[in-house]
């Protein structure tokens, strides 16, 4: 029976007796020509199938992480219990509960958004900075009073996007198991009025690394682009968040997904296919589909 992608990255741990990389997996498995790529992006496809068997079967996959982006066998931490330890992300969902979160109060909404959907308007940033108070994430998830702020990055490479699905993992269950086509997270009180400006698109790349870095990794000379405020009421998750969105066009097809596994089943979609299959997606990607994919803007 032939082997599967993960069954060769055993062989090769089992081999070297020593932590690797998904590059350095990659490395050795050309070197020995143990496996056919279909893929344009092998390194990626070895992280990915790594982190979503370590994720779904935990203490019972023969994997684990051992670094950040690093992976062995498992059963090197009863073998040497001296030498290795599972390296488990820095902020746990209870630790991400308890941050504190840029919020504004709903009633002023009318006064940066005009419609339901993507506002294709400049992103004010003294306004926000004049608007937001800080509230702990639990608290407002339950206060209908308030809205949260949220990075919504798309992420593109010529005619194809990054898509993933969100793993049980993510903090916000209503979303769990759902494809999209958007990244990003919740912006803290503490990046709305810190020296680093997020909305400044003269800032990009800061902002990209700090917001995206526990989450997808992408070149640093990607070019980003703010779009404007998303907003959609129709649902209850969404009616308690605005998103500021940006396009980051990538300049290769390059990227890695974060450990903390909140996003599984990623690849790089044929915008074609996205706009053809957009059902399958939430409802904040069904609107940028509509507004800014099939309109073949950007």
């Amino acid at each position: 029976m032939e082997k599967s992608l993960l069954d060769i990255i055993h062989i090769v741990l089992n081999q070297v007796q020593k932590p690797l990389t998904a590059e350095a997996i990659l490395k050795e498995i050309k070197s020995n020509n143990l496996y056919d790529f279909t893929g344009k992006t092998p390194k990626t496809a070895i992280r990915a199938r790594l982190a979503e068997n370590i994720d779904q079967f935990e203490s019972a996959s023969q994997f684990v992480r051992l670094q950040k982006g690093t992976f062995g066998l498992r059963k090197w931490l009863i073998e040497s219990p001296g030498q290795y330890k599972e390296y488990e992300a820095k902020k746990k969902r209870n630790q991400l509960m308890d941050e504190y979160l840029a919020v504004f109060n709903r009633d002023t909404l009318p006064q940066i958004v005009s419609i339901n959907g993507l506002n294709e308007v400049p992103i004010d940033s003294n306004w926000f900075k004049n608007n937001c108070t800080p509230m702990v994430r639990h608290e407002a998830e339950d206060d209908y009073s308030v809205v949260q702020l949220i990075s919504v990055f798309i992420i593109k490479f010529k005619d194809k996007i990054i898509t993933h699905t969100r793993s049980a993992k993510a903090p916000e269950s209503r979303l769990h198991g759902e494809r999209s086509i958007v990244f990003g997270g919740h912006i803290t009180y503490e990046e709305v009025n810190s020296l680093f400006d997020p909305f400044d698109p003269n800032s990009t790349h800061p902002f990209i690394k700090r917001e995206l870095e526990e989450e997808i990794t992408v070149s640093s000379d990607s070019v980003m682009t703010p779009i404007g405020l998303l907003y959609d009421s129709t649902r209850d998750v969404s009616s308690q968040h605005l998103g500021l969105v940006y396009l980051v066009e990538m300049i290769n097809e390059d990227y890695e997904i974060g450990e903390k596994g909140y996003h599984i089943n990623d690849e790089l979609t044929h915008i074609s296919d996205v706009i053809k299959n957009k059902s399958d997606y939430e409802n904040w990607s069904v609107e940028l589909i509509d507004k800014i994919l099939n309109k073949g803007k950007y």
